[in-house]
């Protein structure tokens, strides 16, 4: 890694070149890659012009994230700053056959409804709109909507994730050729993308290994994407169409909110509790601020999660469930990838608002998988904080 960052460095000093970079890129075998590219965002401060340098980093962990699935090396196509300027061929033709639109058909009548909130206005009306015009959404559209059509037909279930693999290679591939560009214009665009393969992580289903917020190896996969969202968010946040754009921050407008109290019971308590345990344990180690801090941001998101729904009982407010972890310091995430005691706690007590979500397909079986590898992890003296928590997922 100190050679690479090195070797980064002699690009942002005018030394080397961007194409030299993604040339060398492209020797390297698949794990190597992406460390070598994360490597060149990390070696210096970040300059204003760097932000397609972010979006290849959700590029090359979703080629980790998939190849790792089918279990065996993508294929990569011709970088951008390598190759021409030109788009990929696969912008240019999708060549959908009869299987694809049998899973778009399965989108816009079923999956495109369970993504969102608001999902006719926002999935009907703009991400359609956006696929349209940009083959490698209307992939990622096709890969979310083949892994839920895999889990609606157990007899093609094999040819759906498949297929789905298959798009997501070629999207990604779209995705790194318009990166060529001026990333600015294609923001939205990008941010869409990778909320879908955000999605397919997810869709997936629970993997080895892997659990969400760390992994028994590496940086989790699904961390990154989450990462790579965020980056494109936040450096494009007044580039990106309002109505895709979501917030992540608790709303004070919002006058029905249900007491997370009457969901959960004991919530505040064992809240108080938490607090006092890391408070106490702050006063000899300084560093657990971080956990503090963690905890707030939690605390915000149960207080935030629940609304009244009228005559329909509580809704929840799904955007509120993921803010916890897009959030979270990098210094809190760390922790966790670490296997940091309290680190794990708090991430336990996060598994009880995701479970809220236990309706939704692309979330089955990811809470017991990641509270069982807690246990597993966490150190004897820590595990008695597990106990409410279960109580809930």
């Amino acid at each position: 890694m100190p050679r690479m960052q090195e070797e980064a460095r002699e690009v942002r000093r005018g030394k080397a070149s961007m194409p030299e970079l993604l040339e060398k890129v492209n020797t390297l075998p698949l794990q190597q890659s992406w460390r070598y590219l994360a490597s060149y965002t990390t070696a210096v401060d970040k300059p204003t012009g760097s932000a397609y340098t972010e979006h290849y980093q959700v590029a090359f962990v979703a080629r980790l994230d998939f190849s790792a699935t089918i279990g065996q090396r993508v294929e990569r196509c011709a970088s951008p700053y390598t190759a021409s300027h030109s788009l990929c061929p696969q912008l240019a033709s999708l060549g959908f056959d009869l299987f694809d639109l049998e899973i778009w058909h399965h989108w816009s009548t079923v999956v495109c409804y369970t993504l969102s909130e608001d999902g006719e206005n926002l999935f009907l009306q703009n991400v359609h709109k956006i696929a349209f015009g940009n083959a490698y959404v209307a992939q990622l559209i096709l890969a979310v909507s083949a892994l839920h059509l895999a889990r609606k037909d157990a007899t093609r279930r094999l040819a759906c994730i498949t297929r789905s693999n298959a798009h997501q290679s070629s999207a990604i591939n779209g995705m790194m050729a318009v990166m060529s560009d001026d990333t600015n214009k294609n923001c939205t665009e990008l941010y869409m993308a990778a909320c879908m393969l955000v999605f397919c992580s997810f869709g997936k289903g629970p993997q080895p290994g892997q659990y969400l917020a760390y992994s028994d190896y590496g940086e989790p996969q699904w961390l990154g994407l989450l990462n790579g969202v965020k980056s494109i968010l936040e450096q494009n946040r007044s580039k990106i169409y309002p109505e895709v754009r979501p917030t992540f921050e608790p709303d004070p407008n919002i006058s029905n909110r249900a007491p997370t109290e009457e969901v959960l019971p004991g919530f505040s308590k064992q809240f108080d509790r938490l607090r006092q345990s890391i408070e106490l344990l702050q006063a000899e180690d300084p560093s657990f601020k971080k956990y503090l801090e963690a905890l707030e941001r939690l605390h915000e998101c149960y207080v935030a999660t629940f609304e009244y729904n009228g005559q329909k009982g509580i809704k929840i407010s799904s955007h509120m469930v993921f803010a916890f972890l897009y959030r979270c310091k990098e210094e809190y995430t760390s922790s966790i990838q670490s296997k940091r005691p309290m680190a794990l706690v708090i991430l336990a007590h996060y598994l009880v608002l995701l479970a809220q979500l236990k309706k939704e397909w692309y979330l089955e079986g990811w809470v017991p998988h990641i509270m069982a590898a807690i246990r597993s992890h966490l150190h004897p003296t820590y595990k008695h904080w597990l106990a409410w928590p279960s109580q809930h997922v």
